[in-house]
C-alpha cells in the first residue's frame, strides 16, 4: 500500500502544490474501525459510496494508508486480470483488492458477474483481506436492485455490494469543517477554494477545480468543443467504457450546434481549436476531455481522449431525455469503436426506438467478430414484431450462415423460432415454423452448442415426437462419473438421502475448502430452493451441516439464504436469533425491511415508523418506497402510505415518490368515474407532483403526455412522449401508444410505427 501515490488509486488532482489537508469527517472514523476489524483476522468488502469528486476516493485512500499501509494492494485494471488472479491463486492473506468507481470499470465488463463472484469466493476463502469500492449512487442502486424472473445478471454483484461494510461520503462540508481546513491549509490556492466553498460546501469539488469545469462547459468561449464534450457525455451513458475516439467526437459535434453557431465555424480551423478548447487543462488541474495514454504505453495518444467523470456524472443527468443528434450515430458507424461497444450503443438506440439505428450498429458489430451481438438483434427484431414477418427471419438466417461462435446465434434464433412453432406467437412462416426450429437446433448440436440438444429434445416433446426426443436423449453426453461431482449436484443427492454424498458433503464443510465455497452460490438457487434441503438434511439428522451452509449464505449476502434461515429457525427458543437476523437483514435488503415493518405495522405502529425514517436517513429511498407502496394495497394502510410517499416526494424531492403518489392520488379519482375522470377532477397536487417528477422519472414525463393530451395540448403531450422515449421507454413506441397519439384516425400508420420507430430526429420511420 505504502509504494502507492494517491492518484495513482484515482484521487483527482488538486489545485495547489501537493495533497490538500485532509479533515477526518465521521464516515472517515467508520471506516477506519471497518478496517481496524479486517486487519485482526476478518475479510469484507468496503464499500464507500458518493457522487464523483465528494472525496470517496480520498477518504478510502487515507483510511488504508493509516490502518493496511504494509500490505499487498493490487489494483486490476480489467475484468480478466482479476479472474486471472483468482483463478492463479497468486491473492494471499493481507492483501487489498482496491476497485474505484467500480460502475465504470470492472462491473460495467460483460465479465461483471464473474468478478464479483470471484470476489465472494476469495472473501469467504482468506482471511486479511480487504476488498475496498468506491461507487456512485445511482450506480449503486442499479446495481443491487431487485431482479424478478429466473435470468438475474445481477446476483453476486448485488450481493458483494451489500456489504454490511458501507459508506457514504457526504457532498458537502460543514462550516466547521471548512474551519478546520482552512486551519490547516498552507497554499494560497487552498484557502481561496475553501473560501469559494462557504456558500455550498463544496469544497473536494472546489479542489479538483471541477465545480469551474462545469461552469465553463455551460459557458464556452468555444461551442463547438461544447458540442465535443457532449457528444462524450452521450458516449459514456450508453455504456462505452473505451478511450473515446477524438475523430468520432469532431464527426459528431457539428449535429450538436445551432444553425448560428454552424454558420461561424472556420471550415478549416474549427476541429482543431474544438480539441484543444475540450482538452484544456483548466487550472493546470483538470481537462473536460483528457488524453489518454499511447496504447504503446509512451506518451499521449493524439487520437483518443478520455471524460471528466464531474463532468460525466452531471451532464448524463441534464441529458437524461435527451437522445442524441443524427450526426452521432453516423459518427458512431463510422468509428473504429470495438464491437462490444458498439453493441452496448445500439442497445441504447433500440431502448430509445431508434429500431433502425440500433439494427445498423448490431450488424456493424457483428461485421467485427462480436458475435453477442446477435442476440440482442434478435432481441430487437422480436420487441418490434420483426421477427415474425418473412424478410426479418430471412436476414436473421442469412446471419447465422456467416456467424461462427459454436453454435450460439444458431441456438438463439432457433429458440425464438420455437415459439411460433409452438403456438406461442404466430408468423408470416408458421406452417415452416417447425422445420425451421429443428433445423437450427440441428446445427447447433453439430458444433457442439450444450443446450441445443436440450432444446431440441424439448421441441419434439412439445409435438409428442416421442420417439425422436429419446433418441436424442440417448445421444446427450453423459457426465463422467469419474470426475468430481459439483457440490450442488451433491448438496441434492444428500437431501435425497444419498449417504455417499451425506458423507462428502460432511467432508467438504470440514475441510475448508474451495468446493465449500462454491457450494454457497448454488445453494440458493431456484433448482436448490424447491428442494426444500434444510429441513430434509435436519430430518437425516445433520441440522448442524444445514446451518453452516445457510450461515455461510447470509454471509455472502444472499437473501434467499435469509429467508431459508429465518424458516430454519423455527423452535421456540429460536425466535429471539430469528429476530436478530430479521433485524440485520433489515438494515440492507428491501425485502426485510419489508418483512420486519410489517411484524411491527399497526400494534407497534410508531417503532415501525422509526424504523422506515431510520432507512430514509441513511438514503434508502428506493427501500422505503417498496415498503409504502405494499402498505398502500392494505385498504387501513392507505393513509400511512401516502404520508411515507409525501415525505420522500416533497422533502426529499425523490422522483420516484412524486411519480408513485401522483398516480395513486390519480387512481383514487378515477375510481370515482366510469371511464376517465373529467380533466377538472383531478387534483392540483397530481399535476404538482408529476410536473417535478417529470424533470428525473420517464413513467412520469409518460404519465405526464397523456394528462396533456387529455387537456387538448398535443404539443405538449407529443414532447411528453418523445421525451419518455428518449430516456430509454421504447415501449411508448411498441405498445402504440406514441402512434395513436401522432395517429388518432391513421390505425395502419400507429401500427407501422411499432414495428419500424423513429428516426434519429424522433419522427416516425418510414418502412425499412
Amino acid at each position: 500500500m505504502a509504494a502507492w501515490a494517491p492518484h495513482e488509486l484515482g484521487v483527482h488532482q488538486s489545485v495547489g502544490d501537493g495533497l490538500p489537508p485532509y479533515i477526518e469527517r465521521e464516515h472517515d472514523r467508520d471506516l477506519r474501525r471497518a478496517l481496524k476489524i479486517i486487519r485482526a483476522g476478518t475479510s469484507a468488502a468496503v464499500l464507500v459510496n458518493g457522487d464523483s469528486c465528494t472525496g470517496k476516493t480520498r477518504a478510502a485512500y487515507e483510511a488504508a494508508h493509516a490502518e493496511l499501509t504494509d500490505w499487498t494492494l493490487l489494483f486490476p485494471r480489467s475484468a480478466a486480470s482479476l479472474l486471472r488472479a483468482a483463478a492463479e491463486q497468486s491473492i494471499g492473506p493481507r492483501t487489498i483488492i482496491w476497485l474505484d468507481d467500480v460502475h465504470n470499470s470492472l462491473f460495467a465488463e460483460k465479465e461483471g458477474e464473474a468478478v464479483a463472484a470471484a470476489l465472494l469466493t476469495l472473501k469467504d476463502s482468506l482471511r486479511h483481506l480487504a476488498i475496498i469500492i468506491t461507487i456512485w449512487p445511482a450506480d449503486y442502486e442499479n446495481l443491487t436492485r431487485e431482479v424478478r424472473g429466473a435470468r438475474d445478471t445481477l446476483a453476486r454483484r448485488r450481493a458483494l455490494l451489500r456489504s454490511e461494510c458501507r459508506f457514504s461520503v457526504p457532498a458537502e462540508f460543514t462550516p466547521a469543517q471548512l474551519d478546520a481546513f482552512s486551519r490547516q491549509a498552507t497554499d494560497a490556492q487552498w484557502a481561496q477554494a475553501a473560501d469559494s466553498a462557504r456558500e455550498g460546501g463544496d469544497l473536494p469539488q472546489t479542489l479538483a477545480a471541477v465545480v469551474e469545469l462545469l461552469h465553463r462547459y455551460h459557458h464556452p468561449s468555444d461551442e463547438a468543443g461544447r458540442a465535443m464534450v457532449t457528444a462524450a457525455v452521450d458516449l459514456r451513458r450508453f455504456g462505452v467504457r473505451e478511450a473515446i475516439p477524438v475523430r468520432l467526437l469532431t464527426d459528431a459535434a457539428p449535429g450538436y450546434l445551432s444553425a448560428r453557431s454552424l454558420k461561424n465555424l472556420s471550415p478549416q480551423h474549427w476541429a482543431r481549436s474544438a480539441t484543444e478548447w475540450a482538452q484544456y487543462a483548466h487550472l493546470n488541474v483538470c481537462a473536460a476531455l483528457p488524453v489518454e495514454l499511447h496504447p504503446d504505453g509512451l506518451g499521449a495518444d493524439p487520437d483518443r481522449c478520455g471524460l471528466n467523470d464531474y463532468l460525466e456524472q452531471h451532464i448524463s443527468q441534464e441529458r437524461a431525455f435527451s437522445a442524441p443528434p443524427a450526426t452521432f450515430w453516423q459518427a458512431v458507424l463510422v468509428s473504429d469503436l470495438t464491437g462490444s461497444s458498439l453493441t452496448r450503443i445500439a442497445t441504447s438506440a433500440f431502448s430509445r426506438a431508434r429500431f433502425k439505428i440500433a439494427r445498423d450498429l448490431y450488424i456493424e458489430a457483428l461485421k467485427r467478430q462480436y458475435t453477442p451481438a446477435f442476440e440482442d438483434l434478435c432481441v430487437l427484431y422480436s420487441e418490434t414484431g420483426m421477427i415474425h414477418m418473412r424478410r426479418g427471419i430471412d436476414e436473421l438466417l442469412a446471419l447465422v450462415d456467416v456467424i461462427d461462435d459454436d453454435g450460439a446465434s444458431a441456438f438463439h434464433l432457433g429458440a425464438d423460432v420455437s415459439y411460433v412453432a409452438t403456438g406461442q406467437v404466430t408468423a408470416e412462416y408458421q406452417e415452416q415454423s417447425f422445420a425451421l426450429a429443428e433445423s437450427l437446433f440441428k446445427r447447433a448440436v453439430a458444433v457442439g452448442h450444450d443446450l441445443a440438444a436440450s432444446a431440441l429434445k424439448g421441441l419434439y416433446e412439445d409435438f409428442a415426437m416421442h420417439d425422436k426426443a429419446a433418441a436424442l436423449a440417448r445421444e446427450i453426453p453423459q457426465p463422467d462419473s469419474s470426475q468430481s461431482v459439483h457440490p450442488a449436484i451433491l448438496l441434492h443427492q444428500a437431501a435425497d438421502g444419498d449417504a455417499h454424498a451425506l458423507d462428502e458433503l460432511t467432508k467438504i464443510a470440514h475441510s475448508g475448502e474451495p468446493r465449500w465455497n462454491a457450494l454457497v452460490g448454488p445453494a440458493f438457487d431456484v433448482r436448490s430452493l424447491i428442494t426444500r434441503w434444510p429441513s430434509r438434511l435436519e430430518a437425516l439428522g445433520k441440522r448442524d451441516l444445514a446451518r453452516r451452509l445457510l450461515d455461510s449464505g447470509v454471509a455472502a449476502k444472499i437473501p434467499a439464504a435469509v429467508t431459508m434461515l429465518l424458516d430454519f429457525l423455527n423452535r421456540p427458543e429460536e425466535q429471539d436469533e430469528a429476530q436478530a437476523v430479521l433485524r440485520a437483514a433489515a438494515e440492507t435488503v428491501r425485502n426485510f425491511l419489508y418483512q420486519r415493518f410489517m411484524s411491527m405495522w399497526p400494534q407497534q405502529g410508531r417503532e415501525a415508523m422509526a424504523l422506515l425514517s431510520r432507512a430514509r436517513r441513511l438514503g434508502r429511498h428506493a427501500d422505503v418506497l417498496h415498503v409504502a407502496s405494499a402498505l398502500h394495497k392494505i385498504p387501513r394502510g392507505r393513509r400511512a402510505a401516502e404520508d411515507i410517499t409525501r415525505v420522500l416526494a416533497t422533502r426529499d424531492e425523490y422522483a420516484r415518490a412524486q411519480y408513485t403518489l401522483a398516480l395513486w392520488l390519480y387512481e383514487a379519482v378515477e375510481a370515482s368515474f366510469e371511464g376517465l375522470p373529467p380533466v377538472e377532477s383531478i387534483p392540483g397536487e397530481v399535476t404538482e407532483l408529476l410536473c417535478a417528477a417529470a424533470l428525473h422519472h420517464q413513467d412520469a414525463r409518460r404519465l405526464w403526455g397523456q394528462l396533456q393530451g387529455r387537456n387538448g395540448r398535443a404539443e405538449e403531450a407529443r414532447a411528453a412522449l418523445i421525451a419518455a422515449v428518449d430516456s430509454g421507454d421504447y415501449t411508448v413506441v411498441t405498445h402504440g401508444e406514441l402512434g395513436s397519439h401522432l395517429f388518432p384516425n391513421q390505425p395502419d400508420r400507429a401500427t407501422q410505427m411499432m414495428m419500424f420507430g423513429l428516426t434519429a430526429q424522433g419522427e416516425p420511420h418510414a418502412p425499412w
